[in-house]
């Protein structure tokens, strides 16, 4: 249990790199009908030590260390402190099994010192935004150094990985290192986009988090400037090879919109290339109408994420929201309240939708809002707090939160992997029953599964009192320590 709960806990942490320029131009290509703008932007390389010497001390050196109170500041790291020494036992833990897996691929005695090092480089790519607007987004490929092993530099799976919606713009995969690139040291490549809105995209576009169909095509095209990445490097997947998408919490919904896309709409040349095998989702899907709906009903559920889907209309066009503003869904208090941000005051709401900026704790007091009455427009709810179906905004907010994430009528071929947990305060269990149903139409589809977890009775009573998402962290973490073993049984002892 000890070792669970340390494994949990190493979760939490991101790991900050100074990435070496190595700027190798621009390179044009055409696959699948999306024109690919490819400029790698940064590249690294490191051994495990790195990675554990970069663990306490990059949490705290990306500039923004002026943005936690002096009691934050301290206990992040303090937590890290411990949790760099938890983490290099783990590493070093891993040391004889990959020296074994380097001695088997190389041959036995042929090396004598065998390469512990993986290659990490960000990226810049073209894609369209949710307007259908031409734009420049960020990602980051990590995929393993076999060039000094004498083993073939060829990959065996591709881990494509759309993180869950995260709360600070300088934690995106393209400017930091995450847990997920421990997968390259297995002989896989990791590719990760930052999504609409971050990266070297922030302040250009609005961050899109409300329509996983858009979110999935740029992580379609983030996936084919990745493998053009690796090709340059000398890295391909292997000819048996295969991909894996996976992601949790808020952005649980885009590997299955990817899933669909790459079922029903992408070329077979793209398919060929891909080669998508699984997808693993954790504490979601989200149903964002049924979602909006649960809080309404629930009024002392944890709403906060809420804010994210209504903060991101912004980055939809103007016909989409069927006459409406994004602002018109947006309590005015949201609208009204002052902020600094990079230097210059703006309105919460635009730092928020267009910079993704919510640093809760901070010196800077932003608005914190949990409760659905906190964030809607007064006029789309009753005196009561709940949903008022008769109003035309509230109508068309419904349809269009279900239009942007729609996943009715398709039946996936492909292996999916679903996990929630039975606590979680952040994201109703519901969305993922909801989901199961009818992606497995009503379970008699058997290459769709899912598994309900039960955390710990204290844990659960504990995270009733504040209400603030305290088992949705702890089973997203959960979620991310059972992916890195990949566990296609989805057996959690919890």
């Amino acid at each position: 249990m000890r070792k669970n709960i340390v494994i949990l806990m190493v979760m939490l942490l991101v790991v900050g790199c100074t990435d070496h320029d190595e700027e190798i131009g621009v390179v044009p290509d055409s696959q699948n009908g999306s024109e690919l703008l490819i400029e790698e932007t940064s590249g690294l390389q490191f051994q495990p030590e790195d990675f554990v010497s970069n663990l306490y001390n990059g949490m705290m050196t990306d500039g923004k260390d002026e943005d936690y109170t002096p009691v934050a500041t301290t206990v992040v790291k303090m937590v890290g402190k411990v949790m760099t020494n938890a983490f290099g036992n783990f590493i070093s833990k891993q040391t004889p099994a990959l020296d074994k897996l380097f001695e088997t691929e190389a041959g036995q005695g042929k090396q004598a010192n065998h390469c512990w090092q993986i290659e990490s480089y960000s990226f810049n790519y073209h894609s369209k935004s949710a307007r259908g607007e031409d734009v420049v987004l960020s990602g980051r490929v990590t995929f393993p150094n076999h060039k000094t092993s004498g083993i073939g530099h060829q990959v065996k799976s591709l881990t494509l990985n759309m993180h869950h919606a995260l709360n600070m713009v300088s934690i995106t995969p393209s400017q930091m290192l995450d847990l997920w690139i421990l997968r390259a040291y297995f002989n896989e490549a990791v590719i990760e986009p930052d999504g609409q809105g971050l990266g070297v995209n922030l302040g250009k576009d609005y961050h899109c988090t409300v329509s996983s169909d858009v979110l999935a095509r740029q992580m379609a095209d983030c996936t084919l400037a990745a493998l053009e990445v690796m090709r340059q490097h000398g890295v391909t997947l292997a000819a048996d090879g295969h991909s894996i998408c996976t992601s949790c919490s808020l952005g649980a919904a885009v590997p299955l919109m990817f899933a669909k896309y790459y079922e029903t709409e992408a070329s077979p040349s793209f398919r060929q290339t891909i080669k998508l095998n699984a997808v693993y989702t954790g504490l979601g899907p989200m149903d964002f109408e049924d979602c909006i709906r649960y809080f309404s009903d629930h009024p002392n559920f944890n709403a906060m994420l809420s804010k994210s889907m209504v903060f991101s209309l912004a980055a939809l066009p103007s016909e989409q929201l069927y006459g409406y503003r994004a602002q018109d869904f947006v309590n005015p208090t949201m609208l009204n309240t002052q902020v600094e941000y990079e230097g210059r005051t703006m309105s919460y709401y635009e730092a928020e939708s267009k910079y993704f900026a919510n640093v809760i704790g901070t010196t800077k007091n932003m608005p914190n809002p949990k409760k659905l009455s906190e964030i809607l427009a007064p006029d789309m709810l009753t005196k009561n707090g709940h949903l008022d179906d008769t109003n035309p905004k509230t109508q068309a907010l419904l349809r269009v939160l279900a239009e942007q994430n729609n996943l009715s009528g398709w039946l996936p071929t492909t292996q999916i992997y679903m996990m929630h947990a039975k606590q979680d305060d952040g994201i109703p269990v519901e969305q993922a029953r909801k989901c199961y149903e009818a992606l497995s139409n009503g379970g008699q589809i058997p290459n769709v599964h899912y598994q309900e977890t039960s955390f710990l009775p204290i844990l659960a009573e504990l995270a009733k009192l504040p209400k603030v998402g305290i088992m949705h962290l702890i089973s997203t973490m959960s979620f991310m320590s059972i992916y890195m073993k990949e566990d296609p049984s989805m057996e959690f002892n919890l």
